[in-house]
């Protein structure tokens, strides 16, 4: 609500220069209508109010057409940005089911089941300081990501927050394995972050997900959502 407040009023504000600058051309071209005998001067005043009632126009479509190049440009980055955060992604969901020894074809259908049942797969993880080092690279790759996203502004605030959920729950988990390598306190944020990850891919396209080539490759083919 207060956001929607905000753009309201700056909506309105940004609209006062067009309304003064059409009620100063209105009331320019009323005052010198017949009042105005010299043909120079006339012609003169009437190009005047014919200019202020024009500008608002050229800016109006100005602005559009800066709002529908930004607009296209958002959503180029915006593709850009989900494909580079959905192969991370993807890559860590291999990676914790490797570490998690699920055996058995992948497909999307088995990878939903993880999201669903986190506390399962994550208690039948064995993880090594090799899986460590490169779960560190995937959480730097996504904190990469989710500081780019933020600042452009290209995704909702939720996926943001999930992101940034994520890259948390990883540093938590590298971060207790160096020191203490205890299973069940590992095994708690392996199990946060298959939720998150779930919540990830549940705010995506996935049918058009499922069209890129990182994802057609790690199922071996097409992949279809399960019904």
């Amino acid at each position: 609500m207060p956001r929607m407040k905000t753009k309201l009023r700056n909506g309105l504000l940004k609209t006062v220069p067009y309304l003064l600058s059409v009620a100063g051309g209105a009331v320019l071209y009323i005052l010198s209508k017949d009042n105005i005998r010299d043909p120079s001067l006339d012609s003169l005043v009437n190009n005047i109010a014919a200019s202020l009632l024009s500008i608002p126009l050229v800016f109006l479509l100005y602005d559009y057409s800066n709002y529908r190049i930004s607009r296209q440009v958002n959503r180029t980055l915006a593709a850009g940005l989900n494909f580079k955060i959905n192969s991370v992604m993807l890559a860590l969901l291999l990676q914790l089911r490797r570490m998690a020894d699920v055996r058995g074809k992948f497909t999307w259908g088995t990878a939903q089941k993880m999201f669903e049942m986190p506390a399962a797969i994550a208690r039948r993880m064995k993880i090594t300081a090799a899986d460590m080092d490169k779960l560190r690279d995937l959480r730097d790759q996504l904190d990469d990501y989710a500081y780019r996203t933020d600042r452009n502004s290209v995704l909702t605030r939720s996926q943001v927050q999930t992101l940034a959920q994520v890259t948390v729950q990883m540093t938590h988990m590298i971060n207790h394995f160096q020191m203490s390598r205890r299973d069940r306190t590992i095994t708690k944020y392996a199990e946060n972050i298959l939720g998150l990850m779930g919540d990830w891919f549940d705010s995506q396209n996935v049918a058009e997900m499922l069209q890129q080539p990182q994802f057609q490759s790690a199922f071996g083919g097409a992949a279809a959502p399960s019904k």
